[in-house]
């Protein structure tokens, strides 16, 4: 069953809703969309439905209680160049939108030693020393081939 890019960020929001509602219970802690057949174009597909999603939650109310984190085979932050190895943190096989509640995300920080910040640029410092060589190779790694 293929969906539409349409169906898939309905997909999603389904999901965000369902997080929200079983916040008490902890019967889903986090939910992965991913979409191989969908969102190929970094900027031109994937940046626009994640804009589409944020504004969802913020509609729904969910933007305090769900976060969303984006991954993509061509992620690229903002501010950094096409091939600086630290995009590769949010770089994954297929295009996935990540739910999470944001108070286990709360929670896990504060059991932590780090913050928020700290982790990502311990995540930014190691992907830039390992390089982007090793990984893509991680990367690839990851991907399953036809003749597998």
């Amino acid at each position: 069953n293929t969906l539409n890019a349409g169906q898939a960020i309905e997909l999603v929001r389904g999901e965000a809703h369902l997080l929200a509602r079983t916040m008490e219970t902890y019967r889903v802690a986090t939910t992965l969309v991913a979409t191989p057949n969908l969102f190929h174009s970094f900027e031109g597909d994937f940046i626009p439905a994640a804009a589409t999603i944020e504004e969802i939650l913020e509609e729904s109310n969910l933007a305090g209680s769900v976060q969303l984190a984006t991954f993509h085979p061509q992620y690229r932050f903002a501010d950094t160049r096409a091939d600086d190895p630290s995009n590769f943190t949010n770089r994954s096989p297929c295009p996935i939108f990540h739910l999470l509640r944001a108070c286990d995300v709360e929670r896990a920080l504060a059991g932590g030693r780090e913050d928020r910040d700290d982790i990502w640029q311990a995540n930014v410092e190691r992907t830039r020393a390992l390089g982007r060589g090793h990984m893509e190779a991680l990367l690839r790694s990851c991907m399953i081939t036809s003749a597998e």
